[in-house]
Formats: C-alpha cells, sequence, structure tokens
C-alpha cells in the first residue's frame, strides 16, 4: 500500500457504487476511492453549481445530476490516478489506512505524448456533449477531442449515457484535424502496442511485450521494448508459464512516474487482459461461489512464498485462495515460512476448516484459519479483518474432490 505514493497511476475496476463515491478495486487485494468531484471536470462544475444555486430559486432539469450507478457499472475498468494515501504521510498505525483516487482524463492522460495515441492503445475519456450520432469526448489534451460514433459504443446506448461520465475508449485512428476516433469496445486492446516514441506513453490498461529477464519465488522482472523495467506480481501471473528470456503479452496495470528509472508492473491474468469481470470455471463470479464469511470446510496448502503466506486449494475450480502472513500486534512477523516449509507444509494434507473469506472481488483471495495445524501461523494473518460470527446460510464447501484424490 505504501508504494502508491501521490501521481501513481493504476489500473482499476470498479467494486461498489455508493451514493458520494465508488470504490475502485485495485491489485493486490487494495480499494480506493473516487468522490463525485473527482471526476471529471463536467460533472465538479454541475456540483458546484448547484451547490451556489439559491435555495429559492426554481429546480431545474438541466441541473439535476445523474446518480453515480446512472455513470458507472461495478466490473467497468477504468484507468486511475492516487491523489492521496494516508500511509504515505503518517507512520502512526492508529491513522485510517485510505487511498483517494481520481479519474480525471486530464491527470490521468498527463503524459501522454500526442504521437503516441496510436490505434488499440487506451484512453481515459469524459464526454462532453451527445450528438444524434455519436458523443464527442474529452482527453484533456489540449485542444484535442475525440468522437465515438453510435455503432461503436460497445455495450452502452447512447440513450443511458450522460454528459462527464468517464470511459476507457480504445482508438481506431489517429488524430485528424485535432479529432481522435474511439470505441468503447476494447477487445482490440488486447493486441499489444507496437513501438512508442517515449516509455512514459505506456500507461494502465496499455497492452505490451514484456520480455523476461528474472524470474523469482514472488513473481519475475523484465523489460518492455528494451528500455521500461517491468515487474509481474506472482499474484498475477496465475497459472501462466513464465521462464528467463520468454516474451510474455502483458496488460499495464500501474505505472510508477515517480520511481527512477520509471518502472510499471503487468498481469498475465486472461480477466485482466481481456478486460472482463473475473468468473470460476463455472462462469459465476468469484464472491458469489465464495460470498464473505464463507466457512471452506477443507483446503489443501498448494505453494509456499516466502515472508508473504501460502496458496490453498478452496475446492472451486478457477479459484484459489491466499493467506496472508500478516504482522502481529508487536509488528513482527507472527512466524517464518520457511519454518513451515522445513516442517512438511509443501506439499500439505488437508489442514482443516478456513474460518472465513476475508474478501476481495478478484482472483486471489485472503483466507484465515480456525483448526490446528496451522491455527498459530494462519489465524493472526489479517487481524484487523472481522468475520461474521455466525456462518452464512451454514455453507459449506465439502472437500469430496480432495478425499478422491487422498484415497486414489
Amino acid at each position: 500500500m505504501q508504494r502508491l505514493v501521490e501521481g501513481t497511476l493504476v489500473l482499476g475496476q470498479v467494486s461498489q457504487i455508493n451514493p458520494q463515491d465508488i470504490a475502485i478495486a485495485l491489485p493486490n487485494n487494495l480499494v480506493g476511492y473516487v468522490s463525485m468531484t473527482r471526476i471529471s471536470p463536467h460533472l465538479t462544475k454541475a456540483i458546484e453549481r448547484i451547490v451556489e444555486r439559491d435555495e429559492d430559486d426554481e429546480t431545474d432539469e438541466d441541473q439535476q445530476l445523474p446518480s453515480l450507478d446512472q455513470l458507472f457499472s461495478v466490473g467497468q475498468w477504468i484507468r486511475t490516478i492516487v491523489v492521496e494515501n494516508t500511509t504515505t504521510k503518517s507512520r502512526d498505525k492508529s491513522t485510517k489506512k485510505h487511498i483517494e483516487l481520481s479519474l480525471e482524463p486530464k491527470l490521468v492522460n498527463a503524459s501522454l505524448n500526442l504521437d503516441d495515441i496510436v490505434p488499440k492503445s487506451l484512453l481515459q475519456v469524459s464526454v462532453t456533449s451527445i450528438e444524434d450520432h455519436g458523443i464527442i469526448v474529452s482527453f484533456g489534451l489540449g485542444e484535442l477531442t475525440g468522437f465515438i460514433k453510435k455503432s461503436a459504443l460497445g455495450p452502452y446506448k447512447i440513450d443511458d449515457i450522460h454528459e462527464g461520465q468517464v470511459f476507457l475508449a480504445s482508438i481506431l485512428h489517429r488524430a485528424k484535424n485535432n479529432v481522435v476516433q474511439l470505441s468503447l469496445d476494447l477487445k482490440s486492446t488486447k493486441t499489444q502496442i507496437g513501438d512508442v516514441t517515449d516509455i512514459a506513453s505506456l500507461l494502465p490498461g496499455d497492452t505490451v511485450q514484456c520480455l523476461i529477464s528474472e524470474v523469482r519465488a514472488v513473481g519475475a522482472g523484465g523489460k518492455i521494448m528494451g528500455m521500461l523495467d517491468a515487474t509481474i506480481d506472482k499474484t498475477h501471473i496465475g497459472s501462466t508459464s513464465i521462464a528467463e528470456n520468454k516474451l510474455l503479452t502483458a496488460r499495464i496495470t500501474a505505472a510508477f512516474p515517480a520511481a527512477e528509472p520509471r518502472r510499471v508492473t503487468l498481469s498475465v491474468l486472461p480477466h485482466v487482459l481481456d478486460l472482463e469481470v473475473a468468473k470460476t470455471a463455472t462462469g459465476q463470479s468469484p464472491l458469489d461461489a465464495l460470498p464473505v464469511g464463507f466457512i471452506v470446510e477443507s483446503t489443501k496448502v498448494t505453494e509456499v512464498v516466502e515472508d508473504q503466506g501460502l496458496y490453498v486449494d478452496v475446492g472451486v475450480e478457477g479459484v484459489r485462495g491466499f493467506v496472508h502472513v500478516g504482522p502481529s500486534p508487536d509488528g513482527s512477523l507472527i512466524t517464518d515460512i520457511a519454518t513451515f516449509r522445513s516442517a512438511g507444509g509443501l506439499p500439505s494434507p488437508e489442514f482443516g476448516a478456513i474460518q472465513g473469506v476475508l474478501g476481495s472481488p478478484r482472483t486471489d483471495y485472503r483466507l484465515q484459519s480456525c483448526r490446528q495445524p496451522l491455527l498459530a501461523l494462519i489465524r493472526t494473518a489479517c487481524p484487523r479483518a472481522t468475520i461474521p460470527t455466525t456462518r452464512r446460510r451454514h455453507n459449506r464447501i465439502n472437500s469430496r474432490r480432495h478425499n478422491r484424490e487422498d484415497s486414489g
């Protein structure tokens, strides 16, 4: 969380829509928040007009704001920039952890070189005008504007679009007469960008090729176009085969402009590459298959990551669990993962129930154990998390599949 300093650009997914703000799911089980005044200039000005309006004035329909659930949908991908992170400003452990984000195109597109506005790359846009044949959008890049035809609105209908609304859009053609043709169908962005004049133009959401130069227990590192440093966290490698000198197609998930040299993080997870919502093998949402508070009756440790935690099989195809090793109340690690490894923790027999899913709408899930032999190791992994005192609908995940494997 402390790596997300102000100015960091992050690819996120809308996870919750509230009356006054939206929650954005970020990589590695983090969540940021976007207030109504950090979405687009048009929306901010509309809010200011309403605040300044005299109470005696008659209500004007033109001054009515659309609700946030009219502007966004859960699962929508968006490019964000960190404008405040409380953990980077205070070392006081009692300070509430909070990441404040902005979606304003002027901020998230700021480092983009105009010569690098090329087909199949992504731009964040805000709607400035709705016309008969499409919508006019702004990038926050001077006089350059964009146009999205009605036929290129993808999953959206023009009647449902509002001025001030923000989208990630795919570039169809280079700018002509200061107008860029775009589409809200993002499938074409899965093709990697060929070349850019400035590596600062490679932003979260763009698809690139990375040459792997190092593979570590916690992930891998490499170079994009031979110039830009990139890392892939183990969580975002998934089941993809990875090796040194291998060329991977990946999507940028974060960019750190303040780092010297500049660097980015990547993901090769299928749903990130496709910019889709993560699904289990049966097509369910992961948090429908494993709701927060769900009791997992039996699990099996499949992998140990030093000083980080354990990956476990939770019995749902397409979803695996992650047991995070967190700090104890005195700030030290609760145990040494290497000790667990030497004690025969990997591979492991089933080690008992998982107390509950602690929740995150992404591929890996933080879990907490409630039985021996891993009680001391895992039970304090997430000391601030709260688990429902009652079992949700008395649900269980039975371990028949594990039993068949053990008996076989």
